[in-house]
């Protein structure tokens, strides 16, 4: 099973070489990484500089903004499942393995559930983004190992025609 990383950027250059080489270093054999760039710092030549033949930096050129960015992403990707990153995110390397088995155990998509610690100065800020449930069949929480099939939550909005 194949899959692209889809990691949008905008001026990213304090994180972005921190991200791939984490990225490079996953315990999967079949990725590749995208980063979409609209950056006026040196992201571009961060990315670029990576010798990592998996790495590909494209320069945005399909609208702008970060949900212009991931389109382009997608409509690039050679891979069966698309993963979009921020910047800043630090997989652990058997995140694509993980990852796989939920597919491989028939989940059409997967939402995953993170917890965020920034570090600014002396203070540690922590929170949790949490994913509605509405847009999943599968929550997969990294920080429990727990894969947890949801209901379908569609028919409870009755003015959306889902069709």
């Amino acid at each position: 099973m194949r899959f692209s990383i889809i990691i949008p950027t905008h001026n990213e250059s304090r994180d972005i070489g921190t991200t791939l080489r984490a990225l490079c270093a996953l315990d999967h054999d079949d990725f590749d990484v995208l980063v979409v760039d609209d950056s006026s710092d040196n992201t571009p030549q961060i990315v670029q500089a990576n010798e990592d033949e998996r790495v590909y930096y494209l320069p945005q050129t399909r609208g702008k903004g970060r949900s212009a960015a991931r389109n382009q992403g997608i409509l690039a990707a050679k891979g069966e499942i698309v993963v979009i990153l921020n910047a800043d995110v630090r997989l652990p390397s058997n995140f694509l393995r993980d990852l796989e088995c939920h597919y491989r155990s028939g989940a059409d998509y997967v939402l995953v559930e993170s917890r965020v610690s920034n570090h600014l100065g002396a203070t540690k800020h922590e929170y949790s983004n949490k994913l509605p449930k509405l847009f999943g069949t599968y929550i997969w929480d990294l920080s429990h190992g727990v894969c947890e099939p949801l209901a379908r939550t569609f028919s409870s909005f009755p003015d959306c025609d889902w069709n």
